[in-house]
């Protein structure tokens, strides 16, 4: 995972936008995880989970 400052993601916006097709990018602020942008597949994947979870505990 690459991680990126703020000010570098403001910057670098469509160099972070190119990196995160491939892989996530951690936003820091004062070398704190503020934010990811994550490939689209990882979102679809996100959503998928949800919904198996929320179909298991309404079963």
């Amino acid at each position: 995972m690459v991680s990126v400052s703020v000010e570098d993601a403001q910057k670098r916006f469509e160099e972070l936008i190119d990196i995160a097709q491939n892989e996530p990018v951690e936003i820091l602020q004062d070398g704190i995880p503020v934010a990811y942008v994550l490939p689209a597949s990882c979102k679809r994947d996100l959503e998928t989970v949800r919904k198996n979870r929320e179909l298991y505990f309404i079963a």
